[in-house]
């Protein structure tokens, strides 16, 4: 018997077995002693009929990516016994398909038909047939005591083997889609945005630490924080996070306020050394040596440029403006001598240059009678130097000074701040994040209100673009805080917030809220001491749920309202696995609506990777970053273009 023959087998297996509970179960409910078993009955008729519908879906979706025809995928799926189930070609595809797992699939629907059969034998000892009820009450006592003690020895393992088999057969199903993603990611980037998110998820349980050890209050209620989320794409981003606390004045009258701040790294302070400068009039040096260059004439016989000392021409009480001038003249007259003198001034003296081609010697002005000579006149002229001045020193770069906050609440309720800058916390590593306030006041709650995404979807309040844009930023926040103790609640559309001030709702900074509380309450709870317990399957929940999400806003349609929901209620109440069940047959009618985003969401949904599901590990980030969150962002630049 091959493979997909039993498969058929195990398809009707299970409504058997859960017929037969639920007729058990009636036949029990008059008796007095099923109120000890009762709970652990309907426990056991929960979870098989949760793994008959993980069992359909998963059949179902592997024989539509097979290319079965629609009216033979129908038959398959509601007939056990329909002859298609033998058919050899179906039996080829399904070995093509597999490759060299088909080994391992058959082993392993062997086994999950060999559980079903001894979970039926418990229930149905007298060759698969049910002890109806009869005027012999005390037979139905002995069917309870029966089934009661079986289960007690077995039932329990049983349950639990059939899920593990159950979960092996899936993922072994869409393995092939896995190999398909895998081999569309790029090889060169394998370990750059696993590295990058991996430090965001550091800084940001770092953050989460040093604000919880920061409250330091005695409040009762705790404290409401909200973390805003953040786009991180290629091209830059940054560890800043952006926060909203929630507190509550003690004044007279209390006052419910908002305080919107900017958390970062504390950086160090900042040292310049300041070069040391040469004193005197060393500056001025260059200057003279090409003064003395530009003075040089081009004959051969050069003449000597010499500097002479000359007392600074000052005003008295004994000399008039008219002595002065004729001292200036004198100094500069044309019968004084053939040549040419230039009196250069600076700041700290004043000299006189001379110029002399009969001479080398020093010629102090005089008065003297002139004599007969031939002379040539040269206009003298005063030129006067301003020294450069000296460059600043450049001081150093004095930083803000910033404190330790001991208390974070007694500073937040704080009216007015003279600094932008309320101080910085501590984590236990010595970490220092500076809080800065991005407002010089407070916002009182009267003057914004927060909206659930919840309270949008559906409610054709969200175009196209911004939904895909708070699909992107979704996605991107899920690898950044995946693991961190922002994210203690599955991420659903109840617990993502926006602000929204009059009619006008801040679409683009979506946000998660989270409790800290009093570190003085010796009640405090200890939920928020670490990042959250990581179960086996957490990493592929939370992408199911980031699926869920997609989903819903590509449809702007909440889960609850989709045709298929109510086909996996059990006894019409919602289980933990309604929405995932109905996620993975919804997802089938998203290429009709939003082709680019079928595959985006097959790999939410389905967990199709090549890797094993785990945020710690680098090349999983990344391959969720390429499969994922990277083809959001292509689309969405695409409408910013």
């Amino acid at each position: 018997m091959s493979g997909f023959e039993i498969a058929g087998l195990v398809l009707g297996a299970f409504p058997l077995l859960i017929s037969a509970a639920e007729h058990y179960k009636k036949g029990f409910e008059p008796l007095r002693h099923w109120v000890r078993f009762r709970s652990e009955f309907l426990d056991f008729i929960d979870a098989v009929d949760i793994e008959k519908s993980i069992f359909d879906a998963t059949l179902e979706e592997f024989l539509i990516s097979a290319d079965v025809p629609h009216e033979e995928l129908q038959l398959l799926m509601t007939d056990p016994n329909y002859v298609g189930w033998h058919s050899e070609d179906l039996v080829n595809v399904l070995r093509s398909r597999l490759g060299h797992s088909d080994l391992v699939f058959k082993s392993t629907i062997r086994t999950l038909n060999q559980t079903l059969a001894d979970l039926q034998d418990m229930l149905l000892p007298n060759n698969g047939e049910v002890n109806w009820a009869t005027d012999d009450a005390s037979k139905w006592e002995y069917e309870l005591k029966r089934i009661s003690h079986s289960f007690s020895n077995g039932g329990e393992r049983a349950v639990k083997r059939l899920e593990s088999t159950n979960e092996k057969l899936r993922r072994l199903f869409t393995s092939h889609e896995r190999l398909q993603t895998s081999r569309s990611m790029s090889s060169r980037k394998v370990m750059k945005w696993g590295h990058i998110f991996e430090c965001i998820r550091c800084h940001a349980s770092s953050v989460h630490m040093a604000l919880r050890k920061g409250w330091n209050c005695s409040c009762e209620k705790s404290h409401s924080t909200a973390l805003r989320l953040e786009r991180r794409h290629d091209g830059g981003w940054s560890s800043e996070f952006y926060m909203a606390f929630d507190i509550q004045t003690d004044h007279v009258k209390p006052l419910d306020i908002r305080r919107e701040v900017l958390i970062r790294t504390r950086k160090e302070d900042v040292k310049v050394d300041v070069p040391s400068m040469a004193p005197g009039i060393s500056g001025l040096q260059p200057v003279l040596n090409q003064l003395r260059r530009d003075f040089e004439p081009e004959s051969k016989s050069s003449p000597q440029v010499n500097v002479m000392p000359h007392p600074p021409l000052k005003s008295t009480s004994s000399e008039t403006p008219s002595s002065i001038s004729s001292h200036v003249r004198s100094v500069f007259s044309r019968n004084s001598s053939i040549g040419s003198s230039t009196i250069i001034s600076t700041s700290n003296a004043t000299g006189v240059l001379h110029a002399d081609t009969g001479s080398s010697r020093l010629r102090i002005p005089h008065r003297s009678k002139p004599k007969k000579s031939v002379g040539f006149r040269v206009e003298t002229q005063q030129v006067t130097f301003v020294p450069k001045p000296e460059p600043c020193q450049p001081q150093p770069i004095q930083p803000e000074v910033t404190t330790e906050i001991k208390d974070l609440c007694s500073v937040l309720k704080s009216p007015n701040m003279a600094t932008s800058c309320f101080g910085y916390l501590c984590d236990d590593e010595d970490h220092h994040h500076e809080i800065i306030q991005l407002f010089d006041k407070p916002q009182a709650m009267d003057e914004t209100k927060s909206v659930s995404l919840e309270q949008l979807i559906g409610n054709r309040k969200l175009n196209r673009q911004q939904r895909f844009i708070i699909a992107t930023i979704l996605a991107s926040s899920l690898i950044q805080l995946g693991t961190t103790p922002w994210m203690t609640q599955k991420m659903e559309k109840r617990s993502i917030f926006f602000n929204q001030t009059k009619s006008k709702v801040d679409l683009e900074h979506p946000y998660i809220r989270h409790s800290f509380p009093s570190s003085k309450q010796g009640n405090v709870a200890q939920e928020n001491n670490g990042n959250p317990p990581i179960t086996r399957f957490a990493t592929k929940e939370s992408l199911a749920n980031l699926g869920i999400l997609l989903l819903e806003l590509c449809f702007d349609q909440p889960v609850e309202s989709c045709i298929s929901w109510g086909n996996y209620l059990v006894n019409g109440i919602a289980h933990n696995k309604t929405d995932y069940l109905t996620a993975r047959e919804w997802v089938d009618s998203v290429g009709g609506q939003e082709p680019d985003l079928e595959p985006i969401i097959r790999c939410c949904v389905n967990c199709s990777f090549e890797r094993p599901a785990d945020w710690g590990d680098k090349s999983f980030v990344q391959a969720v970053y390429s499969s994922i969150v990277a083809p959001l962002e292509k689309i969405v630049t695409s409408w910013a273009a």
